[in-house]
């Protein structure tokens, strides 16, 4: 192989290691664009889903609440909901439940006794 061959290939080398860490920087900076569009469309429906949730809030004044009990009871209510202090701004939350009914709970004192949809006794 002489000098002029080499230096050929010395060449091919160089320009193939070029075109290589051309092509890992492209592909880099591909990926990072689409996570960008990726974090842009996330954010939008985030806001757009915050949107619709006041919305919502604003719109709708009937609901439901469930309270989960430290001692491990579950009670369910349902009436008219009216939002005084949504939390905001770090203040506590204050929540009107004008007419609301108790609609399930896991507690026993409330639970019927066995039986009661036929009337028999146990």
């Amino acid at each position: 192989m002489d000098r002029e061959d080499k230096k050929h290939i010395i060449f091919v080398f160089a320009f193939a290691a070029v075109a290589l860490v051309f092509g890992i920087y492209a592909a880099r900076q591909a990926k990072a664009e689409f996570a960008r569009q990726v974090a842009e469309e996330v954010r939008q429906e985030a806001q757009a889903g915050q949107q619709g949730q006041q919305e919502a809030g604003q719109q709708a004044r009937t609901g439901s609440v469930t309270i989960h009990t430290t001692d491990g009871e579950v009670w369910g209510y349902y009436g008219t909901i009216t939002i005084i202090q949504d939390g905001s701004g770090g203040s506590d939350m204050e929540i009107d439940m004008n007419g609301a009914w108790l609609v399930g709970t896991t507690d026993k004192t409330f639970l019927p006794e066995p039986g009661w949809e036929t009337g028999a006794e146990e």
